[in-house]
């Protein structure tokens, strides 16, 4: 497995665990004792810059891989090996989620042209009352399997994605349980250019704004017959590569 696969299969939580490191995740960030200075590391959970970390302090920086090297003392194949044995991205349970937001509609959906209808159907909408996606537009997220296991957001004033850490936005593809894998699909990165593909009537899927699909990712596309990429920008290529090299189907990118 080449470097860029090894990174994104590596869960890096897992991965410190399995290194005797304690990590403590806050969001889309985990932080540990730099192996260095022991002051604040961080490394990235998911997204962009997954697995690579580096010392707020000391400002010594790496990727898992080599912090394995140091920490075991192994050669980088042995490294590799080692966390992608001990520190895979776990296979995400079957359960179905125990929450349930009641979801409203807002005015910032009606300025963004989104279906009222389309939003109901898929349970998006502004949450009432306190929960940790206050202020945001959130999003039921099924599986593959049409079962409920998250919720993630939008915020309303800043765009900012709110992913709760209890769910790896790696191991599914929202919108993929109500398509037609025999008709065109469009794959996005932005949750809401996914909400307004599918207030225009169109099957869109998206990825949660992650810069890249996840292995996990590429083999539930499997099934998609034709799928059109857009809106990844910069990121384009990689997505290209690796929809050439696992994708068994027609694609395109507009």
């Amino acid at each position: 497995m080449k470097y860029a696969e090894a990174l994104q299969v590596i869960s890096p939580m897992r991965a410190l665990t399995a290194l005797k490191i304690e990590g403590k995740q806050d969001g889309a960030y985990i932080h540990f004792r730099c192996p260095e200075c022991q002051e604040d590391a961080v490394t990235k959970a998911y997204g962009d810059k997954k697995n690579i970390w580096i010392c707020t302090k000391c400002k010594v920086s790496g990727h898992i891989i080599s912090l394995a090297m140091k920490m075991q003392g192994l050669e980088y194949e042995e490294a590799k090996q080692f966390l992608l044995e001990k520190g895979r991205v776990p296979v995400e349970i079957d359960r179905e989620l125990e929450l349930n937001y009641t979801l409203e509609w807002c005015d910032f959906m009606e300025k963004e042209g989104l279906d009222r209808e389309v939003c109901e159907k898929l349970e998006i909408g502004k949450p009432k009352g306190q929960t940790m996606l206050s202020g945001c537009l959130a999003f039921a997220v099924l599986n593959e399997n049409r079962k409920k296991i998250a919720y993630v957001g939008i915020k309303i004033s800043t765009g900012k994605p709110v992913i709760p850490k209890q769910f790896n936005p790696e191991t599914a593809c929202y919108n993929l349980s109500n398509i037609d894998p025999d008709e065109e699909t469009i794959l996005v990165r932005d949750m809401l250019d996914c909400a307004k593909l599918l207030s225009e009537g169109k099957q869109a899927i998206s990825n949660f704004w992650l810069p890249y699909l996840s292995i996990k990712q590429l083999e539930l596309l499997q099934s998609i017959t034709y799928l059109s990429v857009t809106g990844f920008g910069n990121h384009t290529n990689e997505i290209a590569i690796n929809l050439a090299n696992m994708h068994g189907g027609y694609h395109r990118f507009v």
